[in-house]
């Protein structure tokens, strides 16, 4: 019998899901792999986990489950590397990298873009031939336009002066 993608059994959603300050939801499809995930300093005890069987979010360090998995996993640990859940955190980021005006952090991807954007709407400073050249073509056109008018004027007052005689 031939079998077809859609008849497969769907995929089992993961038991665990955390939550961390920002709002990212992480699932994890064990209890294992959470433990992993704690130990490993990818979640905090602080964090919150959607249990699917219970229907409920709830801090890590206070899911029953959770630390009764925790303080049997350690149990098999020298006494020196036995940890309690409630000590089980992120570490500390270090602190950021600033921009040269040293209040900004660098490598922020809307800083990048604002910066960017600040020197692509500055007037080009390393191209002097240019900022002359335009210099020039101004002087050239204010002088021009005063020609014009000084030509208008001259013939408006020949004309004036014919209409006078």
């Amino acid at each position: 019998m031939e079998t077809f993608p859609s008849d497969a059994a769907p995929a089992e959603a993961p038991r665990y899901r955390s939550s961390d300050p920002t709002g990212v939801e992480t699932p994890w499809a064990s209890l294992d792999a959470l433990l992993d995930a704690l130990e490993a300093g990818q979640l905090d005890a602080d964090d919150y986990v959607y249990d699917r069987a219970r229907q409920a979010w709830q801090r890590i360090q206070r899911h029953d489950a959770i630390v009764a998995a925790w303080d049997q996993r350690m149990a098999y640990r020298p006494p020196e590397q036995r940890r309690l859940i409630s000590s089980a955190r992120r570490p500390d980021a270090a602190f950021p990298s600033l921009m040269p005006d040293g209040l900004t952090p660098a490598g922020v991807p809307a800083l990048s873009r604002a910066e960017a954007h600040r020197r692509a709407s500055r007037a080009p400073e390393d191209v002097p031939e240019v900022r002359r050249t335009i210099a020039v073509l101004e002087a050239l056109f204010v002088l021009m336009v005063l020609g014009l008018l000084a030509v208008g004027l001259v013939l408006g007052l020949r004309g004036i002066g014919g209409l006078l005689q």
